[in-house]
C-alpha cells in the first residue's frame, strides 16, 4: 500500500496497536522477557476519512482492513522505526493477513514435540465443563471422567500467516 500525503495535515487514517505489546500480555509473557515477539503494528480501526479509507475504496480486492499486520513501512522494520515513518509525508506499507481458521495437523510420535513448536494441549472449555457435570451426574472411579476433547493453544508468533504485498 503506497500512499503519499498532498498537504502536512492529511492523515493517514487508521488507528494501529504494537503487537510486541499485546503478544506479551496476552500469550506469552516468557517469551517477551527474551525478546521474542512479533514486530508488527496491528491495524485496530480504519477511520472514515483520511487516505487508507481512499486506497480501500480505489482497491477493494486489496482492502486494508482491522486485525491486519503491518510487517514493514518504507525500509524500518521495528515497532519503534515504523511508527516514526507514519510521521513522513509518503509511506510503502507492507501487510500480512492472518487467516481467520486454519488447520494443523500433529503427530504425536515427532521428536520436537508440541513445546518444541510453542503449542499447547490442554482441554477444550466446553468439554472440560461437560466431563465436570457427568462427573456430577455419575458415580465414577477417579480419572474415568476426563475429556478426550482437547483444543490446541498456539503460543508462539510463528502462527500461520498469508502474506500479501501491494504496491
Amino acid at each position: 500500500v503506497r500512499l503519499q500525503k498532498e498537504w502536512p495535515d492529511e492523515k493517514y487514517g487508521f488507528t494501529h496497536a504494537s503487537e510486541a505489546c499485546a503478544f506479551a500480555r496476552e500469550r506469552v509473557a516468557s517469551a517477551a522477557s527474551k525478546g521474542q515477539f512479533p514486530e508488527v503494528l496491528v491495524v485496530r480501526r480504519v477511520h472514515e476519512e483520511g487516505l487508507i479509507r481512499a486506497w480501500n475504496r480505489q482497491h477493494p480486492e486489496a482492502a486494508v482492513l482491522p486485525t491486519d499486520r503491518i510487517y514493514r513501512i518504507n525500509d524500518a522494520v521495528s515497532v519503534e522505526d515504523m511508527q516514526k515513518e507514519l510521521t513522513t509525508r509518503a509511506v510503502d506499507i507492507h501487510i500480512a493477513r492472518y487467516p481467520e481458521h486454519f488447520q494443523i495437523r500433529v503427530s504425536m510420535g515427532s521428536s520436537v514435540g508440541l513445546e518444541g513448536l510453542g503449542l499447547q494441549l490442554r482441554p477444550s472449555r466446553r468439554a472440560a465443563a461437560a466431563a465436570s457435570a457427568q462427573q456430577q451426574h455419575q458415580a465414577k472411579p477417579a480419572g474415568l471422567g476426563a475429556t478426550s476433547a482437547m483444543a490446541l493453544t498456539v503460543a508462539s508468533a510463528a502462527t500461520a500467516t498469508s502474506t500479501k504485498t501491494v504496491r
